[in-house]
């Protein structure tokens, strides 16, 4: 697996920066400098990684508010309100 697919994949399962830095043997200090650039391959594949898993996981909960669940209702509600504001 090449670095940029291992950052995503451990992004992906919400590993810390240091977790992942160790990980990908990539000093911790030039990671998070790309992450909060935002502009690195590096760090759209942490990114990539990130969002991935909360897709992943908003399309269980919309399942979940469909079938009923008052807790799921809440969450996309609130997930609503979040979008809305970022518009």
């Amino acid at each position: 697996m090449d670095e940029l697919s291992k950052i995503e994949d451990l992004a992906s399962l919400f590993l810390t920066v240091s977790e992942i830095a160790f990980e990908c043997n990539i000093p911790e200090s030039e990671l998070r400098r790309e992450i909060r650039g935002k502009t690195t391959d590096r760090a759209k594949a942490y990114f990539r990684g990130k969002i991935k898993t909360k897709i992943a996981m908003r399309r269980q909960i919309l399942d979940f508010a469909i079938a009923g669940s008052p807790q799921s209702e809440i969450m996309m509600n609130e997930f609503s309100t979040e979008q809305n504001s970022d518009e």
